[in-house]
């Protein structure tokens, strides 16, 4: 199989897409997973740190509740008080995430499973599809949310974002001193675009019905790519708000 063939047929990158819910005609029963666990080195009880004067979870909460795309959305901790905070913004949190899966080198398809684990075992619940939301990206639109959802309605086994990296510059020095940079310049370089993911939004269908295809959708908006992991993150995102830049649901 050709490069070229390869990246049409895993790799999608997506136009812009409206900011304002989508309606889908046939609709799947998607989860939305948003993990949360209570320790956190950078920022103590970093994911319900306050961010103009609500808790960072709430905005991933409130965007997924206003995208109208979710059939659920349930929280995955193991704090009790990230529990009662999600569950005071409108997500589940039906049990506690267990001591195993809150480490820092918990991994996060282990967190998922152990959720969808649970959710069969106990509620015979098994949804079509699922999304993990990461509560440290908190400039998410509703409108792109369900613009994702929707292209697991349309097929794509997986749906994920990512940041455009550009191209690897290696840099020579000639024997006379003098410097030279060249790019790489192979077929397979110029079609497979470098990327980063990015936790803003990773969906997976579980229904046996996608066609193997990856929808990658390229994150061109700085809001964006506004992830929270130390306290300058924190309070960045905090002028951002404080500017008008991103208006909370409140203001809108």
């Amino acid at each position: 199989m050709s490069g070229k063939s390869l990246c049409e047929r895993m790799v999608h990158p997506s136009p812009e897409e409206p900011d304002h819910p989508f309606t889908q005609a046939a609709p799947l029963d998607v989860l939305c997973v948003i993990p949360a666990r209570g320790g956190s080195k950078g920022i103590p009880n970093k994911n319900i740190a306050d961010l103009h004067g609500k808790p960072l979870i709430s905005y991933t909460i409130e965007a997924a509740r206003r995208s109208l795309a979710f059939s659920r959305i349930i929280v995955s901790t193991d704090s009790e008080r990230i529990a009662e905070v999600a569950r005071e913004h409108g997500a589940e949190v039906p049990f506690m995430r267990p001591r195993r899966l809150s480490s820092d080198h918990a991994v996060s398809s282990e967190v998922v499973d152990h959720l969808l684990g649970v959710l069969l075992e106990r509620e015979n619940y098994r949804p079509q599809a699922y999304a993990t939301l990461y509560p440290t990206s908190p400039f998410r639109r509703p409108g792109t949310i369900a613009y994702l959802v929707s292209k697991l309605s349309e097929g794509f086994l997986d749906v994920l974002t990512a940041k455009p990296i550009p191209p690897r510059t290696e840099y020579f020095v000639h024997q006379a001193g003098s410097l030279s940079r060249m790019r790489p310049q192979s077929d397979d370089a110029a079609l497979l675009a470098p990327f980063r993911p990015y936790g803003y939004f990773s969906g997976h269908r579980l229904d046996n019905q996608g066609d193997r295809r990856r929808f990658i959708h390229f994150l061109e908006d700085k809001l964006s790519l506004v992830d929270i992991d130390t306290p300058a993150d924190l309070a960045l995102a905090e002028r951002l708000i404080a500017r008008g830049l991103f208006p909370r649901a409140s203001d809108e």
